[in-house]
């Protein structure tokens, strides 16, 4: 096989993996959203919350790349449950941001512990050697393909 048409295999592989990978991630979401008795867009918003109690709309909009409205009906589906609560600017009433509930952190703790013990068995089910390589690899792939939205 020629270097053009080796190469050509292994875009057309990578497009593909990169496909597989995506689709794969959000069954995986899907599937701790459920477990959570989450819908998938809360489950990821809720995963944010593990390191911060405190986030504001356009915060939460910037990170999963989603309208404000559409941010406004998980909050308000997360309200519903007790885990968040609003809280806007008296300066600025525009400005608001949301808090997680002090018994919500708990739920968030596990719920994201959950998250991180799956991606645990894949690395123990790894040889050691190859952990950084696939690590690398990766922020190299979310690096690039970050590049290509701007």
């Amino acid at each position: 096989m020629t270097n053009i048409s080796t190469l050509h295999h292994q875009v057309e592989e990578l497009a593909e993996l990169v496909c597989e990978l995506t689709h794969t991630c959000n069954k995986t979401q899907d599937y701790f959203a459920k477990s959570f008795s989450l819908s998938p867009a809360e489950f990821r918003v809720l995963k944010l919350f593990a390191f911060n109690e405190l986030l504001t709309i356009k915060e939460l909009c910037d990170t999963l790349s989603i309208t404000p409205g559409r941010i406004t009906q998980i909050i308000a589906g997360l309200e519903e449950k007790n885990f968040v609560t609003k809280i806007t600017n008296t300066d600025d009433k525009r400005n608001v941001s949301i808090k997680t509930l002090p018994k919500s952190r708990p739920f968030i703790e596990n719920l994201y512990n959950s998250h991180i013990n799956i991606h645990q068995e894949i690395l123990n089910n790894m040889e050691v050697h190859k952990r950084d390589d696939l690590i690398e690899s990766l922020r190299y792939l979310i690096t690039e393909l970050n590049k290509k939205k701007k």
